[in-house]
């Protein structure tokens, strides 16, 4: 089941860098936005309808084939993930493209679709599964990038808030004191953020269970945040007060241990600060934790 947890290194076809697990993907895929998107682009490819399928098709036959096909095309998706995890525990470097995931997908999306129409019409179907695959890839590369781009990201920095079994006074008095940081065009609750890493101009945002990645200054995200929600041991890197668990030496430089063993650098320049920060805010969390 590891490849199920394996986080991917992915990239859409504008170019934006994702890292997802297989369960996050499904996590998000389950969740109502996502079934009001695919709803939606399901309602434009039976309209459109670019091949002329529909034209010799009854109207109760349409209401199973088009079902059929994108329960493939899901599958095949999903499949395509657990294998591109497979490679990437024994491959870490490599960044799959989203693009060629959605592409391959079609194929057999559409063959199960002719499939079934073939059994419909008993045998009174001319198959052309190439052809169709060539009309419906365009659309689904842009139902692809559209749900990576603006679904994704939006579905990802959402916050419910969670039950605390409180009085719905103090439940009112936590939504409005929850603070979020904007990064980017993506609002994202604080309290969901374990660190993150700027690489070039984009920053990766570790969350509980997805990372985002977004064109954005580390510098902009920090000048958000106070002293006690985090700290920034190098310049490339913020870590938030919950994770962070002590300094420990790799060979012959000091790094700060996270919560689920991750080490970041400490700059040499920001050795003595962090010190101090861990002294102050880390034994605030044991004596509140205690308490």
């Amino acid at each position: 089941m590891q490849p199920f947890y394996q986080t991917l290194s992915l990239r859409a076809l504008l170019g934006d860098r994702f890292e997802l697990s297989l369960q996050s993907l499904i996590a998000l895929l389950m969740t109502p936005k996502s079934a009001i998107f695919f709803t939606l682009a399901l309602s434009v490819l039976m309209t459109a309808d670019a091949p002329g399928v529909s034209v010799s098709l009854d109207t109760w036959m349409l209401a199973i084939v088009w079902p059929v096909a994108a329960a493939t095309y899901l599958f095949s998706y999903l499949a395509i993930f657990w294998l591109v995890a497979l490679v990437q525990l024994r491959i870490p470097k490599i960044t799959w493209p989203l693009p060629v995931a959605a592409i391959l997908a079609v194929l057999p999306a559409a063959a199960a679709a002719e499939g079934v129409t073939w059994l419909l019409m008993r045998g009174q179907f001319q198959s052309d599964i190439w052809t169709h695959s060539f009309y419906f890839a365009p659309t689904i590369l842009a139902f692809d990038t559209v749900f990576y781009g603006f679904v994704v990201p939006v579905l990802q920095s959402a916050s419910p808030p969670a039950d605390t079994g409180g009085t719905p006074s103090e439940t009112v008095a936590t939504e409005e004191t929850a603070r979020h940081l904007q990064i980017g065009q993506h609002s994202v609750d604080i309290a969901k953020v374990r660190y993150i890493q700027a690489r070039q101009h984009h920053v990766h945002v570790t969350l509980n269970g997805t990372t985002l990645s977004q064109r954005a200054r580390l510098s902009d995200i920090v000048a958000q945040t106070r002293a006690a929600d985090g700290v920034q041991p190098h310049r490339s890197w913020w870590v938030a007060r919950s994770e962070a668990k002590g300094i420990a030496r790799n060979e012959n430089r000091h790094v700060l241990t996270l919560a689920d063993n991750t080490q970041i650098p400490i700059a040499r320049t920001r050795l003595d600060s962090v010190e101090k920060w861990l002294d102050a805010h880390l034994s605030e969390q044991r004596d509140s934790e205690a308490g």
